[in-house]
């Protein structure tokens, strides 16, 4: 037993050590305003306070709230009120997050997934009471095939890669399919948006009843709405939305 802790804690130390060697010999650089950062995340302490955080907001949607309001839900969601489903929000989608997410979606500067994981995971251990409250797996939204074969990767899960990480979630890659090659919800005006989304989504059997659906934008939210759906049919229960940006 006390040759497994004196194991342990050197093997710790070392990590430690190794962790400040590469720091020194490779030191990060702010992706906000490029110079080095001094911290281990690829941003400066004065970028972080000044990215647009999300404080106050809804807890179905993210839509903001005044801050001395202590109501938990914005005037649309009171009408239409979903009990099984709770918005975590990191970000407003504004400068610069939402240069850094244009960087991940058409760059192929994966470091942004890195960052905004990092930072989205140490919010998430603060909203969250106690480990046993935690989603039993995570849900990136899924991208149809031939947007993977021309981005590369789907952003949702590469955000979500340092979550499941840092709060030891699992992260499913298999079992959510998007079966409808759909145009970017973006490019639409808002009335064809919902035909463009509709059964866009195939949900493989879960075996679990709380999950966290992750995507790294929210806008109208009609994406989201939709892989929530077939996520009930599938007798999920209780459903977290992360979201990396709400757009406001």
């Amino acid at each position: 037993m006390l040759t497994s802790q004196y194991t342990s804690l050197w093997f710790s130390r070392l990590t430690a050590i190794k962790r400040r060697c590469v720091d020194w010999l490779f030191p990060q650089m702010c992706l906000v305003c490029h110079t080095l950062s001094h911290q281990s995340l690829p941003i400066c302490q004065a970028c972080t306070a000044d990215l647009p955080w999300l404080h106050h907001y809804c807890q179905q949607c993210g839509y903001p709230l005044p801050d001395a309001s202590d109501h938990h839900y914005c005037g649309h969601c009171l009408t239409h009120w979903q009990p099984d489903v709770r918005f975590y929000g990191l970000f407003s989608y504004q400068s610069p997050i939402r240069q850094l997410l244009y960087q991940l979606k058409f760059q192929q500067r994966l470091i942004v997934a890195q960052l905004l994981g990092t930072l989205f995971a140490k919010t998430l251990l603060q909203s969250y009471p106690q480990p046993s409250d935690y989603p039993q797996l995570i849900l990136p939204i899924p991208l149809h095939p031939r947007r993977i074969r021309q981005r590369g990767y789907n952003q949702a899960l590469e955000i979500a890669k340092p979550i499941s990480h840092h709060l030891n979630i699992p992260l499913s890659y298999h079992d959510c399919h998007r079966r409808k090659h759909t145009h970017a919800q973006a490019t639409l005006p808002a009335a064809l948006r919902q035909q463009n989304i509709a059964h866009a989504f195939q949900i493989d059997p879960l075996s679990v009843d709380h999950v966290a659906v992750i995507d790294d934008i929210y806008t109208t939210g009609l994406t989201s709405l939709t892989f929530i759906q077939s996520l009930r049919r599938q007798g999920i229960r209780q459903i977290d939305l992360w979201i990396a940006a709400r757009a406001l």
